[in-house]
C-alpha cells in the first residue's frame, strides 16, 4: 500500500485533480500546528519528542511551498473574516506554534520572514517566565532515560510496572504519569512532577541539548516584526479536565501576566493538549476565552476552518517532519477534504 501511495499521491497532485475538487467546495482556510523547529532535532530527542519537532531545512522547504502554492494569512485575518461573515480566501493558510520554544525566535521566525510569512506563537507562560522547559519535557526525559537504562520501573503508589526498554510500555508509563499532571495547575503540578522525579531518583539534566524557552523580550520583538503572540495557558494542563477555578488561573491568570509583559492586548489563545488526553476544552474554558475577549482559540482537532466555524474552537492541521512533497500532499488533501473527518 505504501508503494502504491508513493506513486498515486504525486500523480494526483500533478494532475490537478485535488485542486479541481477544492474549486467545487466552499472557501476554507487551514491553520497549521507546529512546536519546535531545530537544527539539532535528534540530539534534543531525550528532552523533546521528535514527534513535535521539525528539521530546520525541511521547515524552510515547507515555507517555500506555502509561499509559492498557497495564500499565507494570519489568524487576525481569519478572525476578521469569521466575525464579519466575509468569504475566506481560498487556499489561505496560517502558521502557528505552541509552547514558545526559543527556536521559534532563533530559527522558525527568520525562515518565515524570508518567505514573507508571519506566524502566531503561543507561550506557555509559566515555562517562559521561569525559563524552564514545560513539565511534559521533564516527564519525557525521565522515561527516555529509563528506556536508555533498560529499567524495570515499578510505581510506588500503584504497583504498576513497566519495562521501559519496550517502546509500548515506556509510552504507557509516560501517559500514566501525564494523566496525573494534566489535571493540576501551578504549584500543585510542579510538586507532582517533582514527586515523579523522586520516584525515578533523577531529574532533567540541564546540560542536555534542549530547545529552551524564548524570553518575553524576544516575544515582544517578534510582535514588533509582525508575528502574533498568544497565550498557551499558565501550566500547560488539559483545560477540559480543569475546574472553573483552575481555568481562571490557567487562562485568565496567564492572560494577565502576558499582557503585562508584552505591554499590548493578547487576543489569541491555544489550548494545550498534552499526550492527547481528552477533553481538550469544556464549557467553562469556552466561557473564560469569551470573557477575556479573545479573537480566536485554536485546538489540535484536525480540520479545515469553514465559514461557520466558532472562532474560539478552531481546528488545525498538525505538521510533522515532512518533505516539501509530503507537506504539499497534506495541504492539498486537507483542502480537498480527504481524510479530515
Amino acid at each position: 500500500m505504501t508503494f502504491k501511495n508513493n506513486i498515486i499521491k504525486p500523480l494526483l497532485m500533478r494532475s490537478g485533480a485535488l485542486r479541481m475538487k477544492t474549486v467545487l467546495l466552499p472557501p476554507t482556510a487551514l491553520v497549521l500546528c507546529y512546536h519546535s523547529v531545530s537544527d539539532w532535532r535528534m540530539e534534543q530527542s531525550a528532552v523533546i519528542s521528535t514527534g513535535i519537532t521539525v528539521d530546520a531545512d525541511l521547515f524552510e522547504q515547507q515555507m517555500s511551498v506555502l509561499r509559492e502554492k498557497y495564500r499565507p494569512t494570519t489568524l487576525d485575518d481569519i478572525a476578521d473574516s469569521l466575525k464579519h461573515g466575509t468569504k475566506l480566501l481560498r487556499r489561505s493558510v496560517a502558521v502557528t506554534f505552541d509552547d514558545g520554544f526559543a527556536d521559534n525566535y532563533h530559527i522558525a521566525a527568520p525562515i518565515m520572514e524570508k518567505h514573507g510569512i508571519r506566524g502566531a506563537i503561543y507561550l506557555a507562560v509559566d515555562a517562559v517566565r521561569r525559563q524552564e522547559l514545560p513539565w511534559y519535557c521533564r516527564l519525557h526525559y525521565l522515561l527516555h532515560q529509563a528506556a536508555e537504562k533498560e529499567l524495570l520501573f515499578t510505581d510506588p503508589e500503584t504497583g504498576g510496572s513497566w519495562r521501559c526498554a519496550h517502546p509500548d510500555e515506556k509510552n504507557e508509563a509516560e501517559r500514566f504519569y501525564a494523566q496525573s499532571c494534566v489535571v493540576l495547575d501551578g504549584e500543585e503540578q510542579r510538586k507532582r512532577i517533582g514527586q515523579i522525579e523522586s520516584y525515578f531518583d533523577y531529574k532533567l539534566d540541564l546540560s542536555k541539548p534542549s530547545p529552551g524557552m524564548m524570553t518575553f523580550e524576544q516575544a515582544k520583538e517578534l510582535q514588533r516584526r509582525g508575528h502574533i503572540i498568544g497565550s498557551h495557558t499558565l501550566s500547560h494542563g488539559t483545560a477540559g479536565l480543569l475546574t472553573a477555578e483552575q481555568l481562571r488561573r490557567e487562562i485568565g491568570g496567564a492572560h494577565q501576566i502576558l499582557e503585562q509583559e508584552l505591554g499590548k492586548p493578547v487576543q489569541h489563545f491555544s489550548y494545550p493538549h498534552p499526550y492527547q488526553i481528552n477533553p481538550q476544552w469544556n464549557d467553562d474554558s469556552l466561557k473564560e476565552t469569551e470573557r477575556l475577549g479573545y479573537k480566536t482559540a485554536v485546538l489540535t482537532r484536525q480540520g479545515l476552518v469553514h465559514q461557520t466555524e466558532n472562532p474560539l474552537l478552531l481546528p488545525r492541521l498538525y505538521i510533522g517532519n515532512d518533505s516539501a512533497e509530503r507537506f504539499r500532499w497534506h495541504l492539498e488533501s486537507a483542502f480537498a477534504e480527504i481524510g479530515m473527518h
